[in-house]
């Protein structure tokens, strides 16, 4: 039996210690509005600190500008198990009104993909038909709407929290079906052999330091997943480079997706710029594991920026 990339129980426990404290004080004195959006230039002017092998320091909180918490909304409200919106629309037990609500919810998501085809992902012709059916249908063949599978990389986006150990750098995200968290070895290990780990959807992720730029290098996926909306499916050949670079209170996140078996170039996410937070800014789902849309807030400014993440 081939290894997990899978982290440990015992790292699992270091970040609830580590985070516990700051998320129950988020959960109990978050606003409730969201307040005016920050001026970017003069957070990214600030001093950038640094750890004591001089990068960056990357720790703690990052969130949209114009977001101050990353919580349950009402986009996809659950009263016990039953959902009683459907993207914040009241859900009316006529089963043609809401397929209806729906299937108009899926045009627009596609319509809006369709403005964003010149910058998005270059298929190979065979493909295309591929990636327009399944972008018109995420009902039906997105495998983290329909079955409540995780994002995936990079379709995750950036992290809503980091904490920088040494050999290891984590990342946290709130912004999913459910909270989840990647490893990323710094310590210079290669990737892992294919024949030692099975692939995942998260694939085996290396980091390393160009400049002030944290770079993550990830191979070994498997295809479970999309890495972005309107039907992106890809192979496992995938290979994606994320960087994250922090200048004054500010995290700037951009990826390059590679897939030869699919793709005819790379493809480059448009960047998208966080804003340093505090201890009361985010709120981890940890009740609902698959209320998708309890953080539509933070997906519908990813895509405004531009960005396939959703």
């Amino acid at each position: 039996m081939k290894a997990s990339l899978g982290g440990s129980i015992t790292r699992a426990v270091v970040f609830a210690i580590v985070f516990t404290p700051a998320l129950t004080a988020s959960a109990q004195n978050a606003p409730d509005k969201e307040q005016p959006v920050d001026d970017m230039r003069a957070l990214a002017a600030k001093p950038t600190p640094k750890t004591p092998d001089g990068h960056p320091d990357l720790n703690g909180h990052w969130l949209p500008p114009h977001v101050t918490r990353i919580g349950r909304g009402s986009y996809g409200r659950v009263n016990g198990n039953v959902h009683d919106l459907i993207f914040g629309i009241p859900v009316t037990g006529d089963v043609e009104k809401d397929a209806s609500v729906t299937e108009d919810l899926n045009n627009r998501k596609h319509e809006t993909a369709k403005k964003r085809a010149e910058t998005g992902p270059a298929y190979k012709p065979e493909f295309q038909a591929k990636v327009e059916m399944m972008g018109k249908d995420p009902n039906h063949y997105d495998p983290t709407t329909y079955s409540c599978l995780p994002p995936g990389v990079p379709r995750m986006g950036a992290p809503q929290g980091i904490i920088e150990t040494p050999g290891v750098m984590v990342l946290l995200y709130g912004a999913g079906p459910y909270s989840t968290y990647r490893e990323i070895p710094t310590d210079g290990r290669p990737h892992r052999s294919q024949a030692d780990v099975d692939p995942t959807p998260m694939g085996d992720p290396v980091g390393h330091w160009e400049g002030d730029t944290f770079v993550i290098d990830s191979v070994n996926f498997d295809d479970t997943t999309w890495f972005g909306a309107a039907g992106y499916f890809h192979s496992d050949a995938m290979h994606v480079t994320e960087r994250l670079t922090r200048k004054g209170d500010t995290l700037e996140y951009s990826a390059t997706v590679e897939d030869p078996n699919v793709l005819t170039k790379p493809f480059n996410l448009n960047p998208t710029v966080l804003k340093k937070g505090g201890a009361k800014d985010v709120i981890f789902n940890d009740d609902l594991p698959c209320d998708i849309q309890g953080n539509h807030d933070f997906r519908e400014h990813a895509d405004h920026e531009h960005n396939i993440v959703d």
